[in-house]
C-alpha cells in the first residue's frame, strides 16, 4: 500500500524537475534572441532623421500685443552640416513673423561625444491679438550634408514641439488698430501752408510720419481719410521703410494727403490719435495729430472800383470766375487721372505681386492699401468682399483677416487673384454708376429755392 504514494511522489519531482529545465531554457531562448536582435540592430545605420538635432526658443515668453519677441530655430546634423531649405515657410496663426537683422548664424556643438554642425535662425514675432496663443508643431525641411566614408546629401523633415506664448492688451486700449506697442514711438505732421483762410481752387497739403523701434513699418498703425465737406481729399500711395540704427530696427511710414477746396464754408479737418504703450515703463501715452479748423471763400468778395465802369469790372470778375473754374477742373482732373490710372493701376500690380509669391499678411496688406484708392465705398476689405465677391472668397478673405498669420495654397492664391480681377471691374462700374448719379443729383433744382 505504500508503493502508490512513492510513485505518485517520484513522479511529481520528475514533472518538478522538467519544468525548470523548460523554464531555464526558455530563459536562455529569450536572451539569445536579444543579443542576436543587439547584434543586428548595431549593423543597421541610424535613420537620417535620428542624426539631425531640432531646437527652438522664444523669449521672452510674456509680451505685450503687437511688442516683438524672439523666435530661434537651431538644426544640427550629427557628423555632417544641417540647414532648413525654406525658413520662409514657417508661419504662426495670430502672429506677424519677419526675419531679424542676420538671421541665419553657422553652430557647432558637441553632443554626448559626437560632432554637430548646422545653423541657428533667428525670426522676429508679433502677437497680433491678447490671450495665449498657440505655435504649432512646425514642419521644417531639413538637408544634411554629411562627410567621412558615406559623404553625401540627404532631404528629410523634421517636426519642432507644439510651444504656447502669452500676448497681453494694456488696460484702457480703446482701438487695437491704432495701437502702438514700442520702446519709442513718435508721429509728426507738416503742412504745405499754416494760413487759416483759403480760396476756392486752392490746395492744402498734409504730410504725416509715423516712427516705432523694434516695429516694422507695415505694422504701424494705418491712417483713414473720411469724406470732408466742402474740399475733395487726394491721398497718396503710403511710403514704408525699415531701418537699423545701432542694432535697433526702426519702421517708418509716410502718408501725404491733398485737400483741394471745393466750396464756400468752414472746413473741419480731423485729428489723428494713436495709442503708444511704453514696455519699459508700462505707460499708455495717446499721441494724438490735431487738425485744422479753415474757411473757404470763393474769392470774389470784392466790389468793382468807384471810378471804374460796371461793365468793365463784370467783365474782370467774369473771366476771373472762368479762370477760377478752369484751373479747379485742371486740378481736379490731373489729380483724379494720377490717382485713378497711376496709384490704383500701380497698388493693384503690386497686390497681384503679393498674391502670387508673399504671405496672407503682406497680401492684406496690399489688399488695404489698392482699396483706399478706389473713390468709393466700402473702404472696409471684409465687407467689399461681402458685397462684390463670391461666398467662397469672401469667407477666404474673413479667414484672413482673423488670422494674418495662416497657410495659403497655390489653389487659394488662384482664387483670390481671380476674385480680385471682378472686384476690380464691379469697383469701376460702381464708380462710373456712382459719379453718372452725381451728376444728375446736381442738375436737379434745388428744393425750397
Amino acid at each position: 500500500m505504500r508503493t502508490q504514494p512513492y510513485w505518485r511522489a517520484t513522479l511529481r519531482r520528475c514533472h518538478q524537475c522538467l519544468g525548470a529545465q523548460a523554464l531555464l531554457w526558455q530563459r536562455r531562448s529569450v536572451a539569445l534572441h536579444m543579443l542576436v536582435y543587439l547584434s543586428l540592430a548595431s549593423l543597421v545605420p541610424l535613420n537620417a532623421a535620428d542624426n539631425i538635432v531640432v531646437r527652438t526658443n522664444i523669449s521672452p515668453k510674456s509680451v505685450w500685443v503687437g511688442q516683438r519677441m524672439t523666435l530661434q530655430i537651431d538644426v544640427l546634423g550629427k557628423d555632417g552640416w544641417a540647414q532648413i531649405t525654406d525658413i520662409d515657410a514657417v508661419e504662426i496663426p495670430n502672429c506677424y513673423l519677419l526675419p531679424s537683422g542676420n538671421s541665419r548664424v553657422r553652430l557647432q556643438e558637441k553632443i554626448e561625444g559626437a560632432d554637430y554642425s548646422g545653423q541657428y535662425y533667428e525670426l522676429s514675432l508679433y502677437p497680433q491679438r491678447n490671450g495665449s496663443i498657440e505655435i504649432p508643431a512646425l514642419s521644417l525641411p531639413v538637408k544634411i550634408q554629411t562627410w567621412g566614408a558615406g559623404a553625401g546629401t540627404n532631404d528629410q523633415v523634421v517636426t519642432t514641439k507644439p510651444r504656447s506664448i502669452e500676448a497681453k492688451l494694456p488696460a484702457g486700449v480703446q482701438n487695437v488698430h491704432s495701437f502702438v506697442a514700442s520702446s519709442k514711438f513718435t508721429a509728426t505732421q507738416t503742412w504745405s501752408s499754416d494760413a487759416s483762410d483759403f480760396k476756392v481752387g486752392d490746395a492744402l497739403k498734409r504730410s504725416i510720419q509715423l516712427r516705432a523701434d523694434n516695429l516694422p513699418a507695415m505694422l504701424l498703425p494705418t491712417i483713414a481719410y473720411p469724406d470732408l465737406e466742402y474740399l475733395s481729399s487726394y491721398p497718396e500711395t503710403p511710403e514704408l521703410s525699415d531701418e537699423s540704427a545701432q542694432s535697433t530696427p526702426i519702421g517708418q511710414r509716410n502718408e501725404s494727403i491733398t485737400y483741394l477746396f471745393e466750396s464756400n464754408g468752414t472746413a473741419q479737418l480731423p485729428d489723428y490719435s494713436f495709442q503708444w504703450w511704453d514696455p519699459q515703463t508700462e505707460s499708455l501715452t495717446t499721441v494724438t495729430l490735431e487738425g485744422r479748423h479753415l474757411q473757404i471763400s470763393g474769392g470774389i468778395a470784392r466790389s468793382a472800383q468807384p471810378n471804374e465802369p460796371s461793365s468793365t469790372a463784370h467783365w474782370k470778375w467774369t473771366i476771373v470766375i472762368l479762370f477760377c473754374m478752369v484751373a479747379t477742373i485742371v486740378i481736379v482732373r490731373r489729380a483724379q487721372t494720377q490717382r485713378d490710372s497711376n496709384t490704383e493701376r500701380t497698388l493693384f500690380n503690386q497686390l497681384q505681386k503679393r498674391v502670387q509669391n508673399g504671405n496672407v499678411s503682406s497680401i492684406l496688406n496690399a489688399s488695404f492699401l489698392w482699396l483706399d484708392s478706389l473713390p468709393t465705398p466700402p473702404r472696409q476689405l471684409s465687407l467689399f468682399f461681402k458685397t462684390h465677391a463670391d461666398e467662397n472668397t469672401a469667407t477666404l478673405a474673413e479667414a484672413w483677416i482673423r488670422d494674418p498669420g495662416s497657410s495659403i495654397s497655390p489653389k487659394q492664391r488662384r482664387k483670390y487673384a481671380q476674385a480680385l480681377q471682378h472686384l476690380r471691374q464691379d469697383a469701376f462700374a460702381i464708380t462710373k454708376e456712382y459719379d453718372n448719379l452725381k451728376k444728375a443729383e446736381e442738375s436737379l433744382p434745388r428744393l425750397n429755392g
